[in-house]
């Protein structure tokens, strides 16, 4: 993905006082956000006992996310205080390094919907080695410095100091803003809604297998309800990644293809365009990170420690619904926080044991999840 000039030059009249001002503030408040989220999803892995695939892919991703937002961000926000449009190492390294970043992500998360659709669908086949996920992570980055290199070969500074594309012909530009769009966007798309038909019609199908024993009944009403969680993990995932990408390749498509109407409304297009690609890159510790449970307590337990610790707070005093509150110190609050972990993981444990039927592929997806 590429990132017009719209946004990240500060003179000339390109944008205007407020429009300079709101985009420093995005890229200000995602460079906090992101870069804390992303941390924190790495510092709740790494603490981890025991972990699985789903963690490191979410590694890579927490990875991918850092690269852009500590290498790049930093940069954009320094355009917007200052004169500075570009030179020649930024056109040549920190500008296809947005691109490389962005690969990586989408690749990453194409993998991972790969491997949790095979996951669902065939619980009981050999999960992946470490060799294999080695493998394929170095496969990722090595295709993404790929489909950045030609914008790397092609970059120049123009005497005004801004970053532009030098090609061959007009053909060659084209094709490459082509084949980056069905990379970066539509290929990705068509596999991850794929690989989630096949999962909602999995979990669809799950639903109506009926059970006759009073513990596997409990059982498929847990299976039931974790289905629905997942459900809008997914939504959220496809959503997220299909709005917050499809405005700048269209914007660019329009540019390279359109004519002078066209071109105009692209403009328009990265006015915005350029913000939600940036933005997208503190969603996912978000996506695949707080809106799993185990997750929020570990946020939820480093954050007390950073900002509580030696002074009271509130958290759930039980693990149940509807849970009370109270105020507790951080010895306290940490004992309670083992505790609930220690229990949920004992019945979890018991579901395993009392039913080892199709609650084998929920555990799974939980576990992916």
């Amino acid at each position: 993905m590429k990132i017009s000039d719209n946004d990240t030059s500060s003179t000339g009249g390109i944008v205007d006082e407020a429009e300079r001002k709101a985009t420093l503030t995005i890229f200000v408040l995602t460079f906090v956000f992101g870069s804390t989220g992303n941390l924190l999803v790495l510092l709740v892995v790494a603490k981890k006992h025991t972990r699985t695939i789903n963690d490191t892919f979410i590694v890579h991703l927490a990875i991918s996310d850092l690269l852009f937002i500590l290498l790049c961000l930093p940069v954009f926000i320094y355009m917007q205080v200052s004169d500075f449009l570009g030179s020649l190492v930024y056109c040549k390294i920190i500008w296809p390094m947005m691109t490389v970043s962005f690969c990586a992500g989408i690749f990453t998360v194409t993998l991972m919907a790969a491997h949790r659709c095979k996951t669902i669908l065939r619980p009981f086949d050999s999960t992946l080695e470490r060799r294999q996920l080695v493998l394929g992570f170095g496969a990722i980055w090595v295709l993404s410095f790929l489909v950045a290199l030609p914008l790397i070969i092609v970059a120049t500074v123009e005497p005004s100091g801004a970053c532009a594309e030098d090609w061959p012909t007009n053909d060659h530009k084209r094709a490459y803003t082509a084949v980056l769009a069905g990379l970066q966007y539509f290929v990705p798309l068509i596999i991850i809604a794929v690989a989630y038909i096949r999962i909602g019609g999995e979990l669809f199908l799950s639903k109506r297998r009926s059970s006759f024993t009073s513990s596997a009944r409990a059982v498929e009403e847990a299976r039931k309800q974790e289905n629905k969680k997942i459900a809008k993990i997914l939504a959220t995932i496809i959503v997220s990644f299909a709005v917050c990408m499809l405005p700048t390749h269209v914007a660019w498509l329009l540019v390279d293809f359109g004519g002078k109407s066209e071109q105009d409304t692209a403009q328009v297009i990265f006015k915005f365009s350029d913000l939600l690609a940036v933005f997208h890159s503190c969603l996912n510790p978000v996506i695949y990170g707080t809106v799993t449970r185990q997750f929020r307590q570990d946020y939820l337990r480093y954050l007390s420690f950073l900002f509580c610790c030696n002074k009271t707070t509130y958290l759930p005093k039980t693990c149940s619904k509807g849970c009370c509150v109270r105020m507790i110190d951080c010895k306290r609050q940490s004992m309670e926080f083992n505790t609930c972990t220690k229990n949920e993981q004992t019945a979890k444990d018991l579901l395993k044991i009392n039913y080892l039927g199709t609650i084998q592929s929920t555990n799974l997806i939980s576990e992916v999840v």
